[in-house]
């Protein structure tokens, strides 16, 4: 038998290709938290996709208007699509940011079957930092009635150092007591540094401790140097400001001069000053910001006469004169009839401990100053004295 009748035989093949996907490389730039001080970087950006035939993954119609620059610019595009299938992407930072990154927008490209790429694709997203960190010196220690024309004074054989750096980020390595610059050298040490995290901020304290026995004073100078530490973006320190203390164990000494009407006078002096002031030169070795009138004591002894009263509060004043430098004058007036004859002995006393230096260390003696007010007149006495036989 013959079979008259044909069948035919049919098939049908859809090939169906998926949207153009793209992926960056670089060297330099990986995911994660990336945070660096280049300011250039190179992306190879690889077509990729879900293909049948990988030679249909390749397409040509990437172009650098296709690109979206965030906090960076474009230096050089080359399109690599047909010999090695790949673009090369070369950037610049201008400024520092935290956000930059390179993407590709939806609807940007096409593959050879003129599917456009329907999501975006983006590099990783990194932190350009090319601030240098600065470290700022500090001390517990000090405190701002210490502090007399911006120079810190004490007489604490011990004080803390602070060491904080200004940058919240990280920073490599530790900071040691070899990367602090003291001045001068010889006269004390720095111990070890401990390295701590306050409020996200890194500082380092250690303890700075004088070798100087002897009473003296003495000017530190602390710095850290530059390039001494670096942060996680690969920036070395700057020189932090130097951070000065006077270590001062002296004790001040005063000395005290008197003058009525202008005219000089020495402690145990007769004077009849008449109405007149005595005036009262007061000249402290140191500077003091605690000496005051009620430092001064004064007590009287009648002689001859009643007695006169006197304002226990009179006048103190600060002198500054650029020949002689700087003094307190004290001015004295006793009061009442001052036409009655009298002689009044008064003893002006700066007692010890009564008063202290800018380094809180206290005077170290009394010193007194003796005025005799006489306002008696001398007497003549006449006695005759008969010849004998």
């Amino acid at each position: 038998n013959s079979n008259n009748g044909s069948n035919d035989i049919s098939f049908t093949w859809t090939y169906i290709a998926s949207p153009p996907e793209l992926v960056f490389s670089s060297d330099t730039i990986s995911t994660g938290t990336i945070v660096t001080n280049a300011s250039g970087h190179t992306f190879t950006i690889t077509p990729s996709g879900n293909y049948l035939i990988p030679e249909d993954i390749s397409f040509d119609s990437l172009t650098a208007d296709d690109f979206t620059f965030v906090d960076c610019s474009l230096v050089r595009f080359t399109n690599n699509s047909y010999d090695n299938n790949n673009w090369e992407l070369e950037i610049t930072t201008p400024s520092d940011s935290s956000n930059v990154h390179v993407y590709v927008d939806a609807n940007k490209f096409e593959n050879k079957f003129g599917i456009q790429n329907d999501v975006s694709f983006s590099s990783a997203i990194w932190t350009y930092d090319k601030t240098k960190p600065s470290v700022s010196i500090s001390s517990a220690n000090r405190k701002s009635e210490d502090v007399i024309g911006g120079v810190w004074y004490s007489n604490e054989g011990t004080i803390d150092l602070s060491f904080t750096i200004d940058r919240i980020s990280d920073i490599s390595g530790d900071l040691s007591k070899n990367d602090v610059s003291i001045s001068p050298v010889g006269k004390g040490s720095l111990g070890n540094l401990t390295r701590h995290v306050i409020n996200n901020t890194v500082v380092f304290s250690g303890e700075f401790d004088v070798s100087i026995n002897d009473p003296s004073s003495q000017t530190f100078t602390f710095q850290v140097l530059n390039d001494k530490f670096t942060d996680s973006a690969g920036n070395s320190n700057a020189a932090s400001d130097s951070f000065s203390w006077t270590y001062d164990t002296e004790r001040p000494t005063l000395t005290i001069a008197g003058t009525v009407s202008g005219e000089d006078i020495s402690s145990g002096d007769y004077v009849n000053p008449g109405e007149k002031q005595l005036i009262l030169q007061l000249n402290l070795t140191k500077g003091s910001n605690t000496f005051s009138v009620g430092d001064i004591d004064i007590s009287s002894r009648v002689i001859r006469g009643p007695a006169l009263s006197y304002n226990s509060s009179s006048a103190l004043s600060y002198i500054t004169d650029p020949e002689v430098g700087s003094y307190y004058l004290f001015s004295f007036s006793p009061s009442g009839d001052l036409s009655i004859e009298r002689e009044i002995q008064y003893t002006f006393t700066i007692p010890q401990g009564s008063f202290t230096d800018y380094a809180d260390n206290s005077n170290n003696e009394d010193v007194s100053f003796v005025w005799n007010y006489d306002t008696k007149a001398p007497e003549i006495t006449l006695e005759v004295i008969q010849p004998s036989d």
